[in-house]
């Protein structure tokens, strides 16, 4: 199981049903782990937090290269996000 507890190999509960069950768990745990990093909303919640009318965004997390930004969104009126491929 990954970090938050869910599993997300759907068909687990078939995978354990027979065979070798201890290394298929270890198996399960590892594909869920691996899974759970690279799910983009997970990711993508760890580098934006609104507090209050702040967004936050901490482009640090990315690389050293990229800078923290914050944004008074009492002063925009519209915000527009752009994405492309599998994780937008």
């Amino acid at each position: 199981m990954g970090q938050s507890g869910t599993i997300k190999v759907k068909n687990a509960d078939i995978l354990l049903s027979h065979g070798n069950v201890d290394g298929r768990k270890i198996v399960i745990e590892i594909l869920d782990a691996g899974l759970e990093s690279a799910d983009p909303y997970d990711n993508t919640r760890k580098l934006i937090e609104l507090d209050g009318e702040t967004l936050y965004f901490y482009g640090r997390k990315l690389s050293p290269q990229h800078e923290n930004l914050e944004c008074d969104l009492s002063k925009i009126q519209h915000i527009y996000v752009i994405g492309a491929g599998k994780a937008a």
